[in-house]
């Protein structure tokens, strides 16, 4: 029948088929699932009419252009995430503090601050000082988190 090396070069040659149909196959697949997304509306030469365009146009001269500071960013403390935002309008000289927290409202600092480096010092002083809570704003509970309260107080 076959000798050893004419069954490893069969094989060998029956991989490659199979592997270059595999790759012609997920190419062809991947180009047509590409071609049925839509087309995005708020890029340059799209139709302009998508939420994102109708908003910048409402918005349009109305929200300043704002500077985000290089020492933005996300900051974690004891297991919670916070974004830092430290940000001023274009232009202008005042710093702003915020941070946004999965399960907790946004806070706002209300201090204003010369430098960005300044805002970031509070902000540090502020984690080690008092802890997380203290440049976070108020948490709101999960539902099993209040599930657990309310069962704590009937029992307590």
């Amino acid at each position: 029948m076959f000798t050893q090396n004419q069954l490893l070069a069969l094989t060998f040659f029956g991989l490659l088929v199979a592997s270059g149909a595999w790759i012609i196959f997920s190419v062809a697949r991947a180009g047509a699932a590409r071609g049925k997304q839509p087309e995005p509306t708020n890029r340059p030469g799209g139709k302009g009419t998508g939420p994102t365009t109708k908003l910048r146009n409402c918005l349009n001269g109305v929200t300043p252009d704002v500077e985000i500071s290089k020492n933005s960013g996300l900051f974690i403390w004891e297991s919670i995430a916070v974004n830092v935002i430290i940000s001023r309008e274009t232009g202008a000289r005042i710093w702003k503090l915020g941070t946004i927290c999965h399960n907790a409202r946004d806070w706002t600092c209300s201090i204003d601050f010369a430098t960005d480096l300044e805002a970031w010092d509070y902000f540090l002083g502020r984690v080690e000082k008092f802890g997380i809570d203290a440049v976070v704003g108020l948490r709101l509970m999960t539902e099993k988190e209040q599930e657990a309260r309310q069962l704590f107080e009937t029992l307590g």
